[in-house]
């Protein structure tokens, strides 16, 4: 065979080779952004909650608009306080929250929306995501750690998949040695083309059959679970658990259940038995340290971290979350090793060098902190470099650096166009430092043209959702937010407030912190004036839009 025949033959492989990476990479890359824009794991919760709700006639149904604050938030709870008022009717409520969306996306999901579930009400939390306030007060360690972890989320992903069918492969394998009939090889039970309750039926029947069948007792509770029947499908998986006390299965979905309803001491405790079961478990270590992180329980959540690394020398991600604990706990020097152990493992981890340019700041080490900003911006995806650059700019300024400072927020402008309001105010102040008077009021007037262009927004669409919700005779409960005054919601539609409840909850939340930690109600600050709700806020948040809707709608 000649020179050119071997070029022929190789040719096809080689084609076959190329097209094969294209495919991974553009497979990659749609996950990356089905990742980023669906917020899968949420919106799966919801809509199985949605969609239950939905099938439930003659009751009264709410539906839940807002973001962050919203998503997952307070509409937990909510259902569960109506429901339990006596006021004579079931309520379904309806969570559309979505996290990081703005007025603008709320409104045009809004007619669909009402068109899928036909709601009797309407509530609105929104417009932080357009306000100034936002802008002024988002960038802390906080959001820029989880705005570059959230880079890395096909990654995560990918990695706990793995982990997730190590365990789930462990698990069928000691199912099949151990007691009792699976539910998948009962005769009475065959999947194909049946409808839930067809399959729910089957399944009772085999437990009929057969009262040890802790795997009918699990498929019966993934229906319940399905259906938002978090009652019956609890009970279900005690069931199987009282029927195989190791059954890693059981306490895996008993998790979820717990940590849908909040219940996170539950979650704790079963977290807790999935790894007494399964030791090597790197899943239940992950989610356990994320519990204990979420509830600020810094020192017991980088004691996991410490053990995921004793099981996972090379898992990056743990050292990230273990510093980033010595950080919350003041370990500043504990915390730059983690760090600089993750960048060892993966030189072109932009979060890691993002977290440690926080530490640096938080010890006042601004020409490191400089240093470690540089590297994350340069590593970071198009989607986190405003924040890198902002942070550059900060560590610049403080050092004096002003002409290097300006470079650092100019190349922060038009990445992101909600950010650009704080990178003009950070521009404004550095001409203010360096005697620019002219320019500095340039700066000011287009972070002032920014502000007004969103608040306009937002209140034009105020003003649009009010117009439909009256055009289909559905009630509106306008919300404001923590702490903060609802005088602005009221004057949004003043002269227009016939059929809008308005819930203040300034006062409510202002009482409960003259008595307790601000960290006992939210879990962050990044609003400045208030963040998202820990379990207590969101109970309290709940409490008093349920007793506002109970006095003004039903008179109750």
């Amino acid at each position: 065979m000649d020179r050119k025949d071997k070029i022929l033959v190789k040719t096809p492989f080689l084609q076959k080779v190329a097209l094969v990476i294209l495919g991974l990479f553009l497979t990659f890359v749609i996950l990356e952004i089905g990742l980023r824009l669906g917020g899968f794991v949420l919106t799966s919760i919801q809509e199985h909650r949605n969609e239950a709700s939905v099938a439930k006639k003659g009751s009264y149904t709410i539906l839940c608009l807002g973001e962050s604050t919203t998503a997952n938030q307070y509409p937990v709870f909510l259902g569960d306080m109506l429901n339990s008022s006596g006021a004579g009717l079931e309520f379904n409520i309806i969570d559309k929250g979505r996290p990081g969306i703005t007025t603008d996306v709320i409104l045009s999901g809004l007619e669909a929306n009402l068109d899928k579930y036909r709601p009797d009400m309407v509530i609105s939390m929104m417009g932080i995501n357009d306000d100034i306030a936002h802008a002024i007060f988002s960038v802390n360690t906080y959001s820029r750690s989880i705005s570059f972890v959230e880079s890395l989320k096909t990654c995560k992903l990918i990695r706990l998949l793995c982990l997730h069918i190590s365990s789930k492969m462990k698990s069928i394998k000691s199912c099949r040695t151990s007691a009792g009939k699976s539910a998948s090889q009962d005769p009475h039970i065959k999947n194909d083309g049946e409808s839930l309750n067809e399959k729910m039926l089957k399944y009772k029947k085999s437990i009929e059959l057969n009262p040890k069948n802790y795997r009918a007792y699990i498929d019966l509770g993934d229906i319940y679970m399905g259906q938002c029947k978090y009652q019956e499908a609890e009970k279900t998986y005690n069931k199987a658990v009282e029927l195989d006390p190791k059954n890693v299965n059981a306490y895996n979905r008993l998790v979820k259940i717990y940590n849908n309803q909040c219940r996170f001491q539950d979650a704790e405790t079963a977290y807790k038995k999935v790894i007494e079961l399964d030791p090597k478990n790197l899943e239940a270590y992950i989610c356990l340290a994320g519990l204990y992180k979420n509830q600020r329980k810094y020192q017991e959540a980088a004691a996991v971290c410490e053990k995921i690394i004793e099981l996972d020398q090379r898992n990056y991600n743990a050292y990230i979350s273990l510093g980033d604990n010595y950080t919350k706990m003041k370990k500043y020097q504990e915390a730059e090793t983690a760090f600089k152990k993750a960048i060892e493992i993966d030189p072109k981890n932009s979060a890691a060098y993002m977290h440690m340019g926080d530490a640096y700041t938080i010890l006042c080490k601004y020409p490191e902190s400089e240093a470690a900003y540089r590297k994350s911006a340069e590593l970071s995806s198009d989607s986190g470099k405003h924040i890198s650059y902002t942070a550059l700019g900060d560590a610049c300024a403080r050092q004096g650096k002003f002409q290097e400072a300006e470079e650092a927020h100019k190349k922060a402008l038009g990445l992101n166009s909600a950010w650009d309001v704080k990178v003009y105010g950070k521009i404004a102040e550095l001409y203010k430092k360096m005697g620019d008077t002219a320019r500095a009021m340039e700066y000011v007037r287009k972070g002032k043209e920014s502000v007004s262009g969103r608040q306009r927004s937002r209140i034009e669409n105020y003003h649009k959702l009010k117009d439909i919700l009256d055009e289909r005779g559905i009630r509106y409960v306008c919300v404001q937010y923590p702490t903060r005054n609802v005088e602005p919601l009221k004057k949004i539609f003043e002269g227009q407030s016939d059929n809008i409840v308005f819930v203040d909850n300034e006062k409510i939340f202002k009482d409960a912190l003259k008595s307790a930690a601000y960290e006992d109600y939210f879990r962050d600050r990044f609003a400045g004036d208030f963040g998202h709700c820990t379990e207590k806020g969101n109970r309290l948040l709940a409490q008093n839009i349920a007793d506002k809707i109970l006095k003004e709608v039903f008179d109750k």
